[in-house]
């Protein structure tokens, strides 16, 4: 029988000369600095476009996690599907917001007259097939104990064109418009 530790700090599949299985718990409490306490991971299977406009736009990809410690801190993993609407966009920039709150301290620092954001991501010109998959990650504070929502929000800087969520600019229904999926992964880690 294999050895299994239970999420919830229970270890099983122990015997002959171990612990009887089950004796051993581990709370979360008990658990050290820097332990991983819980992953929740919230996945956008579905086609969605922004409207137009010179303002940031939610993307639809949300998540919402439920600390368990007034310290602990939440690892924000997105992986966002998006491209730009016809070939006009050039930029495309992301920030992260937590209880419909930007999280500011999330954002580059502001250069000049250049804009911040938590991601940027564009070309020369979209191509009706072009798209991206943006990977950005925050180790954020929420300070307490409760639940956290977290949402992206997406703009075309450039254009304030629209921009489409897990599907290229071209979409058809046929084999060459593939549609993606995107995900937000919040990891609880005890502070």
């Amino acid at each position: 029988m294999p050895i299994t530790i239970n999420g919830n700090g229970t270890v099983t599949g122990i015997s002959a000369g171990g612990l009887p299985s089950g004796s051993l718990t581990l709370a979360a409490s008990d658990m050290p600095t820097g332990s991983v306490i819980q992953v929740v991971e919230h996945k956008l299977t579905t086609q969605h476009t922004t409207a137009s406009g010179d303002q940031w736009h939610y993307s639809t990809l949300t998540g919402a996690i439920t600390t368990q410690f007034a310290n602990s801190k939440v690892l924000v993993d997105q992986c966002l599907n998006i491209s730009g609407q016809g070939t006009g966009q050039f930029t495309i920039s992301g920030k992260l917001y937590r209880n419909d709150a930007e999280i500011t301290d999330a954002n580059s620092t502001v250069t000049s007259s250049r804009p911040n954001s938590w991601w940027s991501v564009g070309s020369q010109g979209w191509d009706n097939y072009d798209r991206y998959n943006v990977c950005a990650t925050y180790l954020d504070t929420p300070g307490s104990a409760a639940t956290f929502t977290y949402k992206i929000y997406v703009r075309d800087y450039r254009d304030n064109g629209e921009l489409n969520i897990n599907r290229g600019s071209y979409d058809s229904d046929n084999d060459n418009c593939p549609v993606g999926k995107s995900t937000l992964t919040l990891t609880e880690i005890r502070g």
